[in-house]
């Protein structure tokens, strides 16, 4: 970890705050990728990092500092028993690890003590634990770092997934009783939404793009609605 204390040390401020944001912007996209997948839509339709959305991720981000820490500890403990030792050692405490981590992750989701998004973050730690010890293991730092970013991106874009099928709540339009849709991505000026039966809680991947602002005379109205969870027609 000494050559990623000198990139830290003799690097420009700049450089990082440019590198953190560009990791933002990947995990943003990750996790709208995914979500839009789930309803079967063009993913990078609305595609745009606005500063809202860049500071929620960057806030996020912060928040699992905790989960940092922890790293290092894991680290230290890695590092002090663990890769000091032979490479079938090491193999065999990955094999040992990745079945104790199975094993646990199918308990808890049997018993519904852990939710899905719990267990992607639970198993995106242990995956960069697991490439943690690959990476110092051999000595390549430059893998390290770049593996460790694409599980972040791919582990956003299962949890984009993952929220978007338990979400509860949308902006519905109703034309009439019998057309209804329900947005599902938006901006200032556009919307795109899709046919949905509230009663079946079922979504058509048929999608349309609407103008959000509209004259006195046509006017569109949006309503926040409870819906329950919705499923998307095959």
């Amino acid at each position: 970890m000494n050559f990623i204390k000198r990139i830290i040390t003799n690097s420009d401020p700049i450089l990082w705050l440019t590198l953190v944001t560009a990791l933002g912007y990947g995990l943003y996209c990750g996790y709208y990728v995914g979500r839009m997948s789930f309803y079967n839509a063009p993913p990078t339709i609305f595609l745009k990092l606005n500063p809202v959305s860049l500071a929620g991720i960057l806030i996020s981000m912060f928040a699992w500092m905790p989960v940092y820490f922890a790293f290092l500890y894991v680290k230290g403990f890695l590092d002090k028993n663990i890769l000091n030792r032979s490479l079938p050692y090491v193999i065999g405490f990955a094999i040992f690890l990745s079945v104790v981590v199975v094993v646990f992750l199918f308990i808890f989701n049997i018993t519904g003590l852990l939710s899905k998004t719990e267990s992607i973050l639970f198993a995106t730690f242990f995956l960069l634990t697991l490439n943690f010890i690959i990476g110092s293991y051999f000595k390549r730092n430059l893998y390290l770092i770049f593996s460790s970013i694409f599980l972040f991106i791919i582990g956003a874009y299962l949890i984009g997934g993952l929220l978007a099928e338990s979400k509860e709540s949308y902006y519905v339009v109703e034309e009439d009783k019998k057309n209804t849709y329900v947005v599902l991505a938006n901006t200032e000026d556009m919307a795109m939404i899709a046919p949905v039966d509230l009663n079946h809680r079922i979504i058509t991947p048929e999608f349309q793009f609407i103008e959000v602002k509209s004259d006195l005379e046509n006017k569109i109205k949006f309503k926040y609605k409870h819906t329950g969870k919705l499923t998307v027609e095959n």
